[in-house]
């Protein structure tokens, strides 16, 4: 089995114990500087069963079907996110490869980045910037949080920990979700 793991990211994202981990279960070629898919040397050649780790960095948010069809035998895709929406799943499902993703991997990052981008609105950072970073209580005059609603729709593992720097904040929260039932917000 060879796993070819793919991502600039190689360096930072893995432990040294980890290398090893994985170098201890099969053939690892891992490739940090790559071009095109193309650039993966032995991706295409041989017939040794094969596992593709994936950084959606490298390939610009693209693992087009094409790939994944001249990558012989092909056993799975890892994707190094959590999402799977730059993958066609159904086409990797009809080949009978699974694809899987790192669940929760980035939940908080991701809760951070949406709260963050929430008050620099609420702050009225884009104008702000607009105007060159000139003072102007009237045109720059932001909103407080505490007290105000947020309305989030899906109680993941993202959507549960905004809520939760939401409520952090002051704020009130309410929710949709299809299949959550969190007792801590409003429906």
């Amino acid at each position: 089995m060879k796993t070819f793991i793919v991502s600039p990211n190689i360096d930072t994202f893995f432990t040294n114990e980890q290398i090893t981990v994985l170098q201890n279960a099969g053939d690892v070629i891992f490739h940090k500087e790559i071009t095109s898919y193309d650039s993966i040397p032995g991706l295409f050649e041989g017939s040794d069963e094969r596992i593709l780790a994936i950084d959606p960095d490298f390939s610009d948010w693209k693992l087009p079907n094409e790939v994944i069809e001249k990558i012989p035998n092909l056993k799975a895709i890892v994707l190094q996110t959590t999402s799977f929406s730059w993958v066609d799943v159904d086409f990797a499902k009809s080949k009978g490869i699974p694809v899987m993703n790192l669940r929760g991997f980035s939940s908080i990052a991701v809760a951070e980045w949406a709260t963050m981008m929430m008050l620099n609105l609420a702050r009225k950072l884009p104008v702000v910037i607009k105007d060159g970073w000139k003072q102007s209580y009237t045109a720059h005059k932001g909103l407080e949080m505490r007290g105000k609603t947020a309305g989030i729709i899906g109680l993941g593992n993202i959507g549960t920990a905004v809520a939760e720097n939401c409520q952090g904040l002051g704020m009130k929260v309410q929710y949709w979700s299809k299949n959550s039932r969190e007792t801590d917000f409003s429906m």
